[in-house]
């Protein structure tokens, strides 16, 4: 427990990828109050504007196994499915206020750029300024620590019978985050969108 007590926490480490450049992720925080205010339309310079994060997850019947409180030399044992149905998850969070529902405001939406988010096709809003994300630096978006979250708070060790089931399961995990705040703020927050 020595370790806790110093500031530190049982964690997984994340791989980095061998192309990720430590100097685009700085100049990307750096950089962002100028670049929002150089990309933002006309109509939202006199709307409040909101910092969102957007990022996209997958569940299904293979679930994730996590870490549980168990007897002092015992391993517990958790039932495990290795059928393939999945639901995807697409969500946005709001890091100045908390809020996972936007209204009445402009919002520059931070979100990483496979190419579905770049497609010549994809309609945005006219109150959603998109700003992506360089490549390969998935820890800039905190969508990504939402997603751990909730799946090691409401879907971890669980087994669904059926897709629906599935659906089901994440839409109430979801909602349990979005009516949460600020627990959302402070998952959701980075420092630099504040500049």
């Amino acid at each position: 427990m020595r370790a806790l007590s110093m500031g530190f926490r049982w964690t997984a480490a994340r791989p980095v990828h061998p192309k990720s450049s430590a100097a685009k992720k700085r100049e990307f925080r750096e950089t962002y109050a100028q670049r929002v205010a150089k990309e933002l339309p006309p109509h939202a310079t006199n709307l409040t504007l909101e910092t969102w994060f957007q990022d996209e997850t997958r569940h299904g019947q293979i679930g994730t196994l996590e870490r549980i409180w168990g007897g002092k030399g015992k391993r517990t044992r958790v039932v495990r499915d290795f059928r393939f149905i999945c639901r995807w998850l697409f969500g946005s969070a709001c890091a100045s206020s908390g809020k996972a529902v936007a209204a009445g405001c402009h919002g520059v939406l931070v979100l990483d750029s496979v190419s579905w988010h770049r497609s010549k096709g994809l309609v945005v809003p006219n109150n959603l300024t998109p700003d992506h994300l360089p490549p390969y630096s998935p820890e800039l978006n905190s969508m990504e620590q939402v997603w751990d979250w909730i799946k090691s708070n409401f879907l971890r060790n669980r087994v669904h019978r059926t897709a629906a089931e599935v659906q089901t399961a994440m839409t109430q995990a979801w909602r349990k985050f979005a009516n949460d705040p600020d627990r959302t703020a402070s998952i959701v927050t980075r420092e630099w969108t504040k500049a």
